[in-house]
């Protein structure tokens, strides 16, 4: 009777079974990778996966657009620049605007009622639009250039921003400037999460200026030489981000536990079972050799 040698037969199991080797070390990663951020989560602010969409998301969404005069918003008559994409938002219809023949012209059945928003947010003009700083600017977009998936993505929303020019509206932490954002929308496709503070009042009353109209197009470069068009920067807010609390963090962490050792067992069973199959191969594979040899003897 041979003696179990456990390292040898699984080191031997494994050379004829390269599979099993990849699924072992797949294995064996998953739960090393589940243990790591088990450990993270407990120890670190994660943020809520069941939120799709956050006002943070919204307001980067707006910042990576570029904002061009439209028609004869231009000043001095000047005809809008060639590299101004007219896009589809130039024709969006407003929400709420209605057809001749008394139907919403952007939907197909009766929306619900939009909400308006006068929300402060963490918006101002890059640099380069600084010189030529407009007092406001309107716009209309679809619900998918702000993020927004499904239906929700064809959606309207009218959007007017208004710059403020007071010092006071200004971060003294991050030093990032606030910009008055007023949203126009069906109540169902904006964040049904946290949203940035209202804009003061006092502002919101004096600001009787007519707004730009302006179109949109995916930021790729802000040309400071283009005086037709406006780019914006943003700041991140993490009072506008959902994130975990610390006992949805503690469970979590402790399913990923939980899972992480299911596998390093499943792992362990592997090991085992090739330990095992191995010496029983090898002992099979011996008598089958000392019965081929029994006619030699007998001879």
């Amino acid at each position: 009777m041979g003696m179990w040698q456990p390292l040898g037969n699984l080191r031997s199991y494994l050379e004829h079974h390269p599979p099993t080797i990849i699924f072992f070390l797949c294995l064996l990663s998953l739960a090393a990778t589940f243990i790591g951020f088990g450990e993270y989560s407990k120890a670190h602010d994660v943020m809520n996966p069941d939120i799709a969409l956050d006002w943070n998301q919204v307001l980067a969404s707006i910042a990576n657009l570029k904002f061009c005069r439209f028609g004869n918003e231009t000043e001095g008559g000047n005809a809008p620049s060639p590299d101004v994409d007219h896009r589809e938002n130039a024709s969006t219809p407003l929400v709420g605007h209605v057809a001749a023949d008394g139907i919403p012209a952007n939907a197909s059945h009766p929306p619900l009622a939009p909400i308006h928003l006068s929300l402060l947010v963490p918006l101002a003009l890059a640099d380069s639009s600084q010189a030529r700083s407009p007092a406001s600017l309107r716009t209309t977009l679809w619900g998918r250039d702000i993020g927004l998936k499904g239906s929700a993505g064809n959606e309207s929303l009218n959007l007017t921003l208004l710059f403020y020019s007071q010092p006071e509206l200004r971060n003294s932490e991050t030093g990032s400037t606030f910009t008055c954002l007023r949203v126009t929308a069906p109540a169902h496709i904006l964040p049904q999460t946290p949203q940035p503070p209202v804009c003061p009042v006092m502002e919101d009353n004096n600001s009787d200026h007519s707004p730009l109209n302006a179109i949109t197009s995916p930021r790729k470069n802000c040309n400071p030489q283009n005086a037709l068009c406006y780019c914006m920067e943003f700041t991140s807010n993490a009072n506008l981000t959902v994130m975990l609390s610390q006992e949805e963090r503690d469970l979590a962490g402790h399913h990923l536990m939980m899972v992480s050792a299911c596998l390093l067992s499943l792992c362990g069973l592997l090991c085992l079972f090739g330990s095992l199959s191995c010496s029983k191969s090898r002992r099979y594979h011996g008598n089958e050799l000392d019965s081929q040899k029994e006619p030699l003897i007998d001879s």
